[in-house]
């Protein structure tokens, strides 16, 4: 299991995107947030199968239709067990 932490930049607040991340991430069955930050960009912390992040990453970088995705920045990126999933308490995707 991955734990991936993503800093996304560009108009990426006010255009519907931490619901478009949520959207996609309960598709691809990733679990985590994504929230809002004072600095006008948007954190998405991701929790789930590698390759199911890393289509969820390439769904972020071109984002809904309204944003525009100028950087990702990947703050974090690891392997976690199960038992450090389940420590987290992130079973569903959140939006804050």
């Amino acid at each position: 299991m991955r734990y991936v932490k993503l800093k996304i930049y560009g108009k990426v607040q006010g255009v519907g995107m931490r619901y478009f991340i949520k959207k996609k991430a309960d598709s691809f069955k990733v679990f985590g947030y994504a929230k809002n930050l004072p600095d006008s960009t948007v954190e998405a912390l991701l929790i789930g199968d590698e390759e199911n992040i890393d289509y969820l990453i390439k769904e972020i970088s071109v984002g809904p239709s309204l944003a525009k995705v100028t950087k990702i920045d990947i703050l974090q990126d690891k392997e976690i067990t199960n038992t450090d999933f389940e420590n987290l308490g992130y079973f569903f995707f959140e939006i804050y």
